[in-house]
């Protein structure tokens, strides 16, 4: 990516890298203006003594995190950009786990958290805040990167990174159990945006993410993607106006746009509330959670000629699958699509059976660790990596995410818990359900079903009921119900299950 960043700025200066929405104001970034302040943020990052090995930062959806992530890959310096939200203890086992001796945040608050959880960082290290006014104790920000010269002649990028090195860590969301970090390089990041924008249906598009740039969602959908098609990439830093997100659509001519299922019902919401719908958009990508069928429909008709395709990708893979664009429509609502280019999954045992999901690929990241320790992702069985998901391989040979192996429950059998979900939420009592497994006085482990309630609460009975009449296996069904007002997300809209099977335990 930096050999063809630093091309293209050469041969197009002025295309438009980069458009973000940031307070209120939109801000255009060109690849000759990128290309700058990547040799700006590198050369401040090789002034720094000792020089760092890896450089952790929590900052907003900003052209700066961009910018630093991609000085990092052209500096050969490992990147760790962290969720904004993650605490003082979130933080310093991502410091320890990764090794960083450099943390970058906001000032204010998050800069208190910072410096609680830099306390146990090596010696050497240092902190950088970004703030208006200096942090004792840290290095200003601008000060360090936005007023540093470029070296007169930048170390050649083919000789400064060896592009199968450990150049980024990205951490999972952690939903039903602590995050995993994943061991990515140059390459493999390649792969995964090449993969993607060909996917996608190539060409120098127009793309924007409604995912955050520190995740691979939004950094592989809003910064990699472009990079590697010469496209350009739309993003905004508050991701809760919803309707300033619909102008920059408009506004940057986005053609396609990503968007978890939570974020696309309050886009659709807008839309039928009086919003205009953004004129060039032609593909709605959604994924992560599953998309329920009667949103897909309510998309497309408040998004007049846009198609809502389905895809699957995970943290340490970037994209498994998508919907291609010629499949019938409502495809999305049964499928999250073909398998994308490079990336083979592993026969199933037996068709249309649910089996734990094995891929292999050059996207895939070199390891994965937690507080435990690191495993290496290809040291065994021929080069597959388990990825801790349960799916279904179709007929037609495209894949449907079914669950987290860690949100197995019932046992020694396997419960669909996407499928019974989907169907609990067409109960009219039903808002939401999610499924968590309950250990009893036995060891075993009961089906819970988390539910928050329609225009009236429904009975562990009449749930039962309504699922035996559509046909789901009695011992997949619910033996115990739980009420609660909201379910807990993630910044992904993920349900957090972890959370979810405590409180029922409890």
């Amino acid at each position: 990516m930096a050999d063809d960043l630093r091309a293209l700025a050469a041969a197009d200066p002025d295309r438009p890298a980069f458009v973000t929405g940031r307070g209120g104001k939109t801000l255009t970034l060109s690849y000759g203006e990128l290309d700058r302040h990547i040799d700006r943020f590198a050369s401040a990052l090789r002034s720094l003594e000792p020089r760092p090995r890896a450089v952790a930062y929590q900052l907003p959806d900003w052209w700066e995190t961009v910018a630093l992530t991609l000085a990092c890959l052209r500096s050969g310096i490992v990147a760790v950009p962290l969720l904004a939200g993650l605490g003082e203890r979130e933080l310093r086992n991502a410091l320890a786990l990764t090794g960083a001796d450099t943390l970058i945040t906001l000032g204010g608050p998050r800069a208190e958290t910072a410096a609680k959880a830099a306390e146990g960082l090596p010696a050497g290290s240092r902190r950088v805040v970004y703030a208006e006014t200096p942090e004792p104790g840290a290095l200003d920000f601008a000060g360090l990167f936005l007023t540093a010269e470029p070296e007169p002649e930048p170390e050649p990028v083919t000789m400064a990174v060896d592009p199968d090195r450990v150049s980024l860590v990205l951490f999972t969301s952690g939903t039903t159990g602590r995050a995993k970090a994943a061991l990515h390089t140059a390459n493999t990041l390649y792969a995964g945006g090449r993969a993607l924008v060909g996917a996608v249906g190539g060409g120098h598009r127009v793309s924007a993410t409604a995912q955050t740039v520190s995740h691979i969602g939004g950094l592989g959908f809003g910064v990699l993607a472009p990079l590697v098609s010469g496209g350009t990439g739309v993003f905004q830093d508050t991701p809760t106006d919803h309707a300033a997100f619909l102008e920059l659509l408009d506004s940057a001519g986005v053609e396609y746009v990503v968007a978890v299922p939570v974020r696309l019902n309050v886009l659709v919401a807008e839309i039928r509330q009086g919003a205009a719908a953004p004129r060039a958009l032609r593909d709605i990508l959604t994924g992560a959670t599953a998309p329920p069928p009667a949103l897909i429909k309510e998309a497309e008709a408040a998004f007049p000629g846009v198609r809502v395709r389905s895809a699957f990708a995970a943290t340490e893979i970037c994209t498994l699958s998508m919907v291609p664009a010629d499949a019938p429509s409502g495809t999305s609502a049964h499928s999250d699509g073909m398998p994308v280019s490079g990336v083979e999954i592993a026969p199933a045992d037996s068709p249309d059976e649910v089996q734990p999901l094995r891929v292999r690929g050059p996207s895939v990241c070199l390891a994965t660790g937690d507080a435990d320790g690191l495993r290496l992702t290809w040291e065994h069985d021929d080069g597959w990596y388990s990825t801790g998901d349960l799916i279904r391989r179709l007929p037609d040979g495209s894949v449907r995410f079914m669950s987290r192996t860690a949100e197995r429950v019932g046992g020694s059998f396997l419960v669909p818990v996407r499928d019974v979900e989907a169907v609990l939420d067409e109960h009219p009592s039903v808002d939401e359900a999610v499924l968590v497994g309950v250990p009893d006085d036995l060891g075993n482990e009961q089906v819970c079903a988390v539910v928050t309630p329609g225009s009236t609460t429904p009975t562990l009975d009449e749930l039962r009921a309504h699922l035996t009449g559509r046909g789901v296996t009695d011992w997949f069904q619910p033996t115990l119900l739980y009420v609660v007002d909201a379910i807990p997300r993630d910044h992904l809209g993920k349900p957090r299950r972890g959370e979810l099977r405590d409180r029922c335990t409890a």
